[in-house]
């Protein structure tokens, strides 16, 4: 292998991470900053599709009530997938 093998290697693993992990990285930070942000009253979608009401927050778990029967149950905050408006 000559050089220019390597450098053509070398911008290959860095086009990967560009196109790969950064915006993966981006979309983590973006959920990180949703879950500290939670508030009672959002109304929740969770990754198992539950969607229910925040009635009250913790630091590392939330109540969450579902419609219409009422059910409230825990769940922490990395399962919650989005706030809906």
């Amino acid at each position: 292998m000559n050089y220019s093998e390597y450098v053509i290697y070398f911008i290959l693993i860095i086009i990967v991470v560009l196109m790969v992990i950064l915006p993966r990285k981006r979309q983590e930070k973006q959920i990180q900053k949703m879950q500290q942000e939670l508030k009672v009253g959002d109304r929740i979608t969770t990754y198992s599709g539950i969607i229910g009401e925040v009635i009250s927050v913790n630091q590392e778990e939330v109540i969450v009530k579902t419609e219409p029967d009422g059910l409230k149950f825990t769940i922490e905050k990395w399962a919650i997938m989005e706030i809906k408006e």
